[in-house]
């Protein structure tokens, strides 16, 4: 997922992260590029990413609860932006997000399996190797955890 995002071209992106879970793959991002903010449907998983930032001194990484597949508009555009899970389509909320020349990747299940996508506001998707399926995203903040 991380080489998709083709960060080593663009180390001033601002990037979101939806489904940051433990915090490591945001953390991962927010060493190889500017800003980072991820979104985390489990209070508690937020909890814990805070507590990390804290700890490791990133002061380039912000995470919320809430519905990253809504993703966060306040803080964007974003240059990049990383679905950690499976969907079976991008939100239109996440492509209204990216800056000019920016784009998603997703990992969307599709009927001929599950296929990592890199996906620009405009044109065609570009399928990028993936090395195994991923789970699905949820939609919403969850009422538990």
């Amino acid at each position: 997922l991380l080489q998709a995002l083709q960060l080593s071209q663009a180390p001033q992106a601002r990037v979101l992260v939806v489904g940051a879970g433990t915090g490591y793959t945001s953390v991962l991002v927010a060493e190889l590029c500017a800003e980072v903010f991820a979104v985390e449907r489990f209070q508690t998983l937020t909890e814990g990413v805070r507590r990390r930032i804290l700890q490791l001194g990133l002061s380039n990484l912000a995470v919320r609860t809430g519905d990253g597949l809504a993703g966060w508009e306040e803080r964007g555009p974003y240059d990049r932006i990383l679905l950690t899970g499976a969907v079976k389509q991008v939100p239109e909320a996440l492509l209204a997000q990216l800056a000019g020349g920016g784009f998603i990747v997703a990992p969307v299940d599709t009927p001929d399996g599950q296929k990592l996508l890199r996906l620009h506001r405009s044109g065609e998707p570009e399928e990028v190797q993936l090395a195994h399926p991923l789970p699905p995203l949820s939609e919403g903040a969850s009422r538990a955890l």
